[in-house]
């Protein structure tokens, strides 16, 4: 009995100990994945938090691009970011500290692609769904006859061959003969544009392929395509094109390849050492 009433003792005196052991303190690291050049959200990017050479968690940011964690005080994580289609973004060594939040953003930049445009004689509209460095209509249109822009007011102006090309952008490209143009840049997946109601407007596409929305909801009225010289009705937006949209309502509306099945397209990346 004496034996027993000891042991339940020892068990009891145990536990005690345990319940007034501190907790160990941890603290939080946080932030956001960004694309550098939209800076809209990245979803599922794949964050790496390593401790020299020990992978001590990885996680995915969430569909607003937020992610966070609980971790240890320490002063040396070092936080690598990756997604496909990115530049892969290392930050470190990084400071947790002790009942604190550490808040770390990752901008990631696009990688280049090369993507080909395919017109066809005459007149085109025309988008660069790329951001490119310094390079004006003639340097990727070389032999274009003209080119012209549609102003706010509905005019059509005519745009000088040497002006430097601008993703967002649309333009009416004018060729002698059907032609295919290849250039490399940043590929950029959204695009948001204000519209007026009732008047038509030239609005660029991104890449992939994308179905335009509106902001507030349900008043685009007419989207309109061209190819080969003949206008169409169209129902979602081709990389490289310019649309015609008309809409009921004073709206913005969102241009984005990444809510479609159809991006990301399978791409040739061109890597830093080429």
């Amino acid at each position: 009995m004496r034996k027993y009433v000891f042991t339940l003792m020892t068990i009891m005196y145990s536990l005690l100990i345990v319940a007034e052991a501190p907790a160990p303190s941890n603290g939080t690291l946080w932030g956001y994945v960004y694309d550098a050049i939209t800076n809209e959200p990245i979803t599922r990017a794949e964050i790496s938090v390593n401790s020299g050479n020990r992978l001590i968690k990885r996680m995915l940011s969430m569909n607003n691009g937020r992610y966070f964690s609980a971790f240890r005080p320490l002063s040396n994580y070092q936080v690598k970011v990756q997604k496909s289609g990115y530049e892969t973004m290392t930050k470190g060594p990084l400071t947790i500290p002790k009942d604190g939040r550490a808040r770390h953003d990752f901008y990631l930049m696009p990688k280049d692609i090369t993507f080909t445009f395919h017109l066809s004689r005459g007149s085109n509209l025309v988008s660069l769904p790329l951001v490119v460095n310094n390079m004006s209509l003639g340097d990727i249109f070389q032999d274009m006859s003209a080119a012209f822009q549609k102003s706010e007011s509905g005019y059509y102006n005519i745009v000088n061959k040497n002006e430097t090309i601008r993703y967002g952008v649309s333009y009416i490209i004018i060729i002698p003969e059907n032609n295919s143009y290849s250039v490399v840049g940043k590929p950029v997946n959204i695009l948001k544009v204000r519209i007026p109601k009732n008047t038509w407007r030239l609005i660029p596409s991104v890449i992939g392929t994308a179905i335009p929305k509106s902001n507030p909801e349900y008043v685009i009225s007419q989207l309109i395509g061209n190819a080969n010289g003949t206008y169409y009705v169209a129902n979602e937006m081709v990389e490289g094109n310019a649309y015609y949209i008309k809409t009921t309502e004073d709206s913005e509306i969102i241009i984005d390849s990444r809510t479609s099945s159809f991006w990301p397209f399978p791409r040739k990346y061109i890597s830093n050492d080429q």
